[in-house]
């Protein structure tokens, strides 16, 4: 038997204490990852048990949603009335009492349902106000037809970047906010009950360089967005610099700029080996289906996409998203990092108890999500607890998102935390980032700066220079650094000759000297590469001082290292904080509550 949780069956009492009490439209915010499909089927459930007569429509504008909410009534109620109107699926049913249906198939059919008596939206942020839009003519035509119709909105982000809270617009559709579960407060309490997985934003390395970059409506132009960031040699960057902070992660999530950013990422990170595939807009429904199949079973380790896995994706396993895609819209930065909050329980748990749901993340294969964030969302737009949210109408400066970054593990923390939520440690000081964050620039100071940088692969090539003979140009890739250094095989000076017998035996290579670039590349893939290098890396070119061929790192540990063996820590509920929601069971209400 399906067992709601105390939070859900709280978020259904109070739909129906609203209708008892008020008139209007309601919304009802609850964070991705925490069932609203189970608030949705509940309630429509009590509804129809109660009042049989009553005409429901469920909306949603992606095939996913109509799927998933129309699956969890079913697993409820297995012979309830439920039709699917959505030209995707394959169906177009008008007659069923509860009909789930998608709004791009049925805004122009509103009269082909008859009286419907109440209208739930899912993702109702994407309702716009504009007279001419689907929603709203279809709507529109609904209350033509029975006047006393009532909408029902639910959604993580319940505000426009341009136009602030969904019920502080102009003739606003949405009336009321029946509950909120998106403060911090709520937000935190979801955490350290074990009903959400935390995410930890990281600085990276590589970090999009947005100058000129214009704005559309409430967000970038994304033809200049596009020119800006989709070019190889920065996706190459963010893939090596993923790869060597994420690849112990299992699930990957990739967000990026346009159909063709998307593509050359999952090329790229195929080329790297690890087995990726691109999700777009050009694909045919059922190519895209089982794309995002194969990758739920791990086919592929990594999905890239453009708009598409923002919303309507429920894949827990997401322990890494690669965020590549800026965007000024906080609304959408919200839907995308809410990808990676569902948890993954591991098995022989008490799931209905704090301890037995904090017990089981901490066994499970995901003890948080990972987030590199190259386009500067967390510091531009805030953490998914405490995110910017526009007000209408109001300006005056630019404040900074309410984050900070942990010195130790480059972890954003929201402002007021005491302690970094990975690595545990201890804040004794805040830094507030602004829009302008100069302090956040690399200072390049005249001192040398040499640091001790792991080398995941090398490679070798033929380097050819008008009037010189043929080198060997080695590439360390060290992260999101390449180091490189030339050899000559053929050299034609007693110092270049000597430099490269120096090269040949100090990496301890006892085979013949090589005397070609030829013979070098025959035998390349024989030679022993180090595992550390020490460069001095704030040289006009990075130069190496040091190789390390035994791991050690040259008896100590690189920082890199030092941050990998941060082990996760199990999260324990904060004592301090009392539980947000005290939820009565289901009641009777009035016979004159419809509606």
């Amino acid at each position: 038997m399906f067992q709601d949780r105390e939070y859900q069956t709280y978020a259904v009492n109070q739909l129906f204490r609203y209708f008892l009490d008020n008139t209007g439209n309601p919304l009802v915010l609850m964070p991705t990852g925490t069932g609203k499909s189970v608030v949705i089927a509940r309630f429509i459930l009590e509804v129809l048990l109660k009042w049989a007569s009553q005409k429901i429509i469920v909306c949603a504008h992606v095939k996913e949603l109509i799927e998933q909410n129309s699956q969890k009534l079913r697993s409820m109620w297995p012979n309830a009335p439920i039709g699917i109107n959505s030209a995707e699926l394959g169906s177009r049913d008008f007659i069923q009492s509860a009909v789930f249906a998608s709004i791009q198939s049925v805004f122009k059919s509103a009269k082909d349902f008859g009286c419907v008596n109440l209208l739930i939206i899912d993702e109702a942020h994407m309702v716009s106000p504009e007279d001419k839009s689907r929603y709203q003519r279809f709507i529109k035509e609904l209350l033509q037809i029975n006047p006393n119709l009532k909408v029902i909105g639910f959604t993580a982000t319940g505000w426009r970047t341009k136009g602030g809270h969904l019920v502080d617009e102009k003739e606003s559709l949405f009336t009321d906010v029946c509950v909120d579960m998106t403060t911090i407060d709520a937000f935190n309490w979801f955490f350290n009950q074990g009903y959400l997985c935390r995410l930890t934003p990281k600085r990276t390395q590589l970090e999009y360089d947005l100058t000129g970059v214009r704005k559309l409506g409430d967000d970038y132009n994304q033809k200049d967005l596009i020119e800006c960031v989709d070019k190889n040699e920065l996706t190459e960057a963010l893939i090596r610099e993923s790869i060597s902070k994420g690849e112990d992660r299992n699930h990957w999530l990739g967000f990026f700029s346009g159909v063709n950013h998307a593509i050359v990422a999952a090329e790229i990170l195929n080329d790297y080996g690890i087995p990726t595939v691109a999700i777009h807009s050009d694909l045919k429904s059922k190519q895209r289906d089982d794309y995002i199949d194969d990758w739920k079973r791990g086919k592929y380790k990594c999905a890239t996409n453009n708009n598409i896995l923002t919303t309507g994706i429920d894949f827990p396993g997401i322990d890494l998203i690669l965020m590549g895609r800026p965007t000024l819209s906080s609304n959408l930065w919200v839907q995308m990092l809410g990808r990676g909050t569902r948890c993954v329980y591991a098995p022989g748990f008490d799931l209905t108890t704090t301890q037995g749901r904090l017990e089981a993340i901490s066994a499970g294969p995901k003890q948080d999500c990972l987030v590199l964030d190259f386009s500067a969302n967390t510091r531009n737009l805030g953490p998914i607890n405490d995110p910017k949210i526009p007000t209408k109408g109001k300006k005056g400066p630019k404040v900074g998102a309410p984050v900070k970054e942990c010195l130790c593990c480059d972890t954003y923390n929201h402002i007021s935390a005491k302690n970094c939520i990975k690595c545990n440690e201890e804040f004794t000081f805040e830094i507030k980032f602004g829009a302008e964050a100069s302090g956040l620039d690399i200072i390049k100071a005249d001192l040398p700066q040499v640091d001790i940088l792991e080398v995941t692969h090398v490679t070798y090539r033929m380097h050819e220079k008008e009037g010189s003979p043929p080198s060997i140009k080695i590439t360390y890739y060290c992260g999101v650094l390449t180091i490189n250094e030339f050899v000559f095989p053929e050299a034609n000076s007693q110092w270049a000759a000597k430099k490269f017998a120096q090269w040949w035996s100090g990496c301890g290579h006892t085979g013949p000297l090589p005397n070609s670039v030829e013979v070098f590349l025959d035998v390349a893939e024989n030679l022993t590469t180090p595992t550390h290098l020490r460069v001095w890396v704030n040289a006009k070119y990075p130069s190496i001082m040091a190789k390390c061929f035994d791991g050690t790192a040259f008896g100590t540990q690189s920082a890199d290292k030092t941050k990998a063996q941060v082990k996760p820590i199990a999260y324990k509920p904060d004592a301090n904080l009392a539980p947000a929601y005290v939820a009565p069971p289901i009641e009777g209400f009035d016979d004159d509550i419809p509606f």
